[in-house]
């Protein structure tokens, strides 16, 4: 009995040690097969995934805020823009604010560090892999300035010093304990920053990702045909392109021009030249289409002359535009209606 019970105490001991032995094992945290960046910089999927994330808050041009003023009245109380008119507006609820959209900044500046560390193999054929490399740098020049020009929309303006701001324009990844306090550019510095951005944008991607050889552009013509149709071809249609690009920049030179901001007549010729360049690849002003602002009313197309970018329609019928904005007198909701009958 006597032994036994050394017996027993012996064999405590030794799970006691051997617990204490191994707290370090078990204290220390296993590999939990999570993609790192190393793992990124170096796989074209998950590269490209880096970059599509650039893709997921594009803002479409439909806005309601007329509904946060005098001007029209939502008729859905817990409407984001009718609590913003009623006086919830503050720094932690404002529905026009689109700061968030420096995510997307982030994660294409990522992107470019990645790429520019030349690992990445999207092809074993040289050609199709430099023109990989060449478009896909160039759709992310172009999305960092998208996203850069839909911050300024909404958040530029003169501050307290009476100066025209702009706002942070961030050009390299910053690690989550970097430092984030990035003082604001002027107005016109932060146009110029993102129309640097479209050139480079420009100078990489082709103007359409068409079948068609006579249309490739001359930064892609030394290549061979078939090889360009593999990095591309129409498969990468609504990606960025050089036609979206020139479109865009004359957007914001018309935005910069307004005599709400800049008031210069030089930006309004930029706006100009930009679009004349987009309608001379289609003849001009008489390449236009005779019922081009019907669009809308074409329900059996998935695309139009009339667009250079579109996206995707919602397949729920009770949540789509219509829906929601024509009169009860047929079938809609009437969500938004004018606060005078003129």
């Amino acid at each position: 009995m006597y032994k036994m019970k050394n017996l027993v105490k012996y064999i405590v001991v030794m799970f006691v040690l051997t617990g204490i032995i191994s707290c370090d094992t078990i204290l220390e945290p296993i590999d939990e097969n999570r993609l790192d960046f190393d793992f990124v910089s170096s796989d074209p999927a998950s590269a490209e995934g880096i970059l599509l994330n650039g893709y997921s808050s594009l803002v479409d041009q439909f806005s309601y805020n007329e509904a946060a003023t005098d001007d029209a009245v939502n008729n859905q109380l817990n409407n984001n823009f009718k609590r913003m008119a009623l006086g919830e507006l503050n720094a932690q609820f404002n529905p026009t604010s689109r700061w968030n959209n420096y995510e997307s900044v982030l994660w294409v500046n990522k992107f470019l560090e990645i790429i520019e560390l030349g690992e990445i193999v999207w092809s074993r054929n040289e050609e199709i892999n430099e023109m990989f490399y060449m478009r896909m740098e160039g759709e992310a020049y172009a999305l960092r300035a998208l996203h850069h020009f839909y911050i300024l929309q909404a958040h530029g303006g003169v501050g307290t010093s009476g100066e025209l701001l702009g706002v942070p324009y961030l050009t390299e990844f910053i690690e989550s304990d970097g430092d984030f306090n990035t003082p604001r550019l002027s107005f016109e510095a932060t146009v110029e920053a993102i129309m640097a951005d479209f050139d480079a944008a420009l100078a990489l991607l082709p103007t359409d990702y068409s079948a068609d050889q006579s249309a490739v552009n001359s930064i892609y013509q030394q290549y061979d045909f078939d090889n360009y149709l593999v990095a591309n071809g129409p498969d990468y249609n609504l990606r960025m392109s050089g036609r979206i690009v020139k479109a865009l920049k004359a957007r914001l030179a018309l935005f910069a021009a307004s005599p709400s901001f800049l008031n210069d007549q030089g930006y309004y010729n930029i706006a100009a030249t930009e679009a004349s360049e987009v309608l001379n690849t289609i003849g001009g002003v008489s390449g236009l289409a005779s019922n081009g602002l019907d669009y809308y009313k074409t329900y059996d197309r998935n695309d139009d002359a009339e667009m250079i970018w579109r996206g995707s329609i919602q397949n729920n019928p009770a949540s789509g535009i219509e829906k929601r904005m024509f009169p009860p007198s047929v079938n809609g909701n009437g969500e938004i209606n004018p606060t005078q009958n003129l």
